[in-house]
């Protein structure tokens, strides 16, 4: 919705607030694996890094490369979650549901037909972007210039 639907000016310059919900969300998702299919989340955490729990693993290969999505599209038909304790689970193609990270290892290993393991990382290493920054900056910037 443009932002003329939340706020209203008059001669004075004054900006009176029509109605103070500017967003709604409708859904949260977290992607606990880099390059994994996400999981919903009904709630979550942050802390300096971001949203806890997402993005915090990632599949490497022997020489500790990072797999991507884009390098190994397999890795979107693998669905990662957290269960109740915030550990990592993992649904592999051909191998059990809910796998624990070192399972997990094994079972993509087969699935992928190289060597690989999940393991945690710096979560710099593998956001691609703060998201959540950039729409709160540009909501900002959309609304500091509507107020002009």
């Amino acid at each position: 919705l443009p932002l003329s639907d939340f706020v209203a000016g008059n001669t004075t310059g004054t900006v009176t607030y029509l109605n103070p919900t500017v967003a709604l969300v409708r859904a949260v998702r977290v992607f606990p694996v880099k390059g994994m299919d996400a999981a919903a989340a009904r709630t979550v955490r942050l802390d300096g890094a971001g949203v806890v729990g997402d993005r915090r693993h990632a599949v490497v290969d022997e020489a500790g490369a990072l797999l991507t999505a884009d390098a190994e599209p397999r890795l979107r038909s693998v669905s990662a979650w957290l269960d109740t304790d915030g550990a990592v689970r993992l649904d592999v193609p051909g191998a059990a549901p809910g796998l624990g990270v070192e399972a997990a290892g094994a079972a993509l290993t087969e699935y992928l037909g190289r060597w690989v393991h999940v393991t945690p990382v710096d979560p710099s290493r593998t956001l691609d972007a703060p998201v959540l920054h950039a729409l709160r900056k540009t909501s900002r910037s959309r609304h500091s210039s509507s107020r002009k």
